[in-house]
């Protein structure tokens, strides 16, 4: 599982122009899953937010 007190999160994830968490690892695609990530919801809106100008990846 990804931990944001310890890891750095352009190091194991990418944003995709469609909003999708683009996983860099088996790990981290276990994070992706096991949250829903990438559900149909939450990439609409992040599709939303990227399309508005919204830089959402550090």
């Amino acid at each position: 599982m990804y931990n944001p007190r310890t890891d750095k999160w352009d190091s194991h994830f990418g944003l995709g122009q469609s909003g999708e968490l683009i996983p860099l690892s088996d790990e981290k695609l276990s994070t992706i899953l096991l949250l829903r990530l990438n559900d149909d919801e939450t990439k609409v809106l992040r599709k939303i937010l990227i399309d508005g100008g919204v830089k959402l990846a550090p």
